[in-house]
C-alpha cells in the first residue's frame, strides 16, 4: 500500500492483486501453461493448484508478505531473549524512537500485528489513516468496515474536527522533511512487520524489496548491522550482498 497525502476526506486501502494469476489455463497466461505442459504436467495436475505466479520475482514478494497473523508476544519469546548488547525486542507494545528524528521526534510501535509510525503527537501513514476511517465512521455511526460513509452528511462540528485532523497530518509530514521522507518512513514500518515475523519463525524469509528498509530501521533503533544482532531472540546479520539472514 502506498500512502501518499490527500484532499479527500475519506482514504481506502487498496491491495495491488495484479501479479497474482490464477492456475487455469487463460489466454494471457497461455506461456506459463506452455511451459508446465513441454515439463510433463497435465492439466489435471495443472487444475488442482490454487494459485500459480508467472515471475519469480512476484512469487518471493508474495511469500514474504503471506501472513497477517498476529505477532508473538513477549510471553511467548520470554525464555529465548538475548541479553546481548545489540539486540532488539519488537513484540506488541513496543516503542521505539528513531534516532534520526528530533523536531519532531519519530516512533515505531508494534502494534498486534502491524507495525506504526508516528510522531509525538500526531499517527503516520497506516495508523493515520486507520484512525482517520474509524474517527470518520464513529461519527456517521457507521458499522460496516466495508461501507463507505456519506461524508455530507457530516455535522459542521465533525466536519471541523476531520479538517483539524488533516491539517495536523500535513503538518506533520512537513515537519518529518515532506512527502519522500513520509513515504520512506512508511516503508520502513511496511517492512519491519515482514521482518518481525520472519525473526520470529513465522514467515521463511523476508521479501525481496525490503531488505535495505529494514537495515535502516534497525540502525535508527540502535542496532550496528555492521555485526551479529538479535532481534526477538534471533541471531541475525546482513551479509555482503545486503541482505538480513539468520545466523
Amino acid at each position: 500500500m502506498r500512502v501518499s497525502e490527500t484532499n479527500s476526506l475519506f482514504m481506502n486501502k487498496q491491495i495491488n492483486n495484479q501479479t497474482k494469476q490464477l492456475s487455469n489455463p487463460k489466454k494471457n497466461n497461455q506461456t506459463f501453461h506452455d511451459y508446465l505442459e513441454k515439463t510433463n504436467i497435465d492439466l489435471a495436475s495443472l487444475n488442482k493448484l490454487q494459485d500459480a505466479y508467472t515471475n519469480k520475482v512476484d512469487f518471493i514478494r508474495a511469500k514474504g508478505q503471506n501472513t497477517d497473523a498476529p505477532f508473538l508476544t513477549l510471553d511467548d519469546l520470554i525464555n529465548t531473549l538475548s541479553d546481548e548488547k545489540n539486540a532488539l525486542t519488537l513484540t506488541p507494545g513496543t516503542k521505539i524512537k528513531l534516532a534520526a528524528y528530533r523536531n519532531p521526534e519519530v516512533y515505531v510501535t508494534v502494534k498486534e500485528d502491524s507495525v506504526h509510525i508516528s510522531t509525538d503527537k500526531t499517527a503516520l501513514g497506516s495508523a493515520y489513516v486507520d484512525a482517520f476511517n474509524s474517527t470518520v465512521r464513529k461519527m456517521l455511526y457507521v458499522t460496516d468496515s466495508n461501507e463507505i460513509p456519506d461524508l455530507s452528511k457530516l455535522s459542521k462540528e465533525d466536519l471541523a474536527i476531520v479538517k483539524q485532523m488533516q491539517n495536523e497530518h500535513t503538518d506533520a509530514v512537513k515537519g518529518i522533511g515532506g512527502d519522500e521522507e513520509y513515504q520512506f518512513l512508511h516503508t520502513i514500518a511496511e517492512s519491519l512487520g515482514n521482518f518481525i515475523r520472519f525473526a520470529n519463525g513465522q514467515s521463511p524469509w523476508v521479501a525481496v524489496q525490503n531488505h535495505e528498509e529494514i537495515k535502516k530501521g534497525l540502525e535508527m533503533m540502535g542496532i550496528d548491522t555492521s555485526q551479529a544482532f538479535y532481534v526477538n531472540g534471533s541471531s541475525l546479520y546482513v551479509g555482503e550482498d545486503g541482505l538480513v539472514r539468520k545466523s
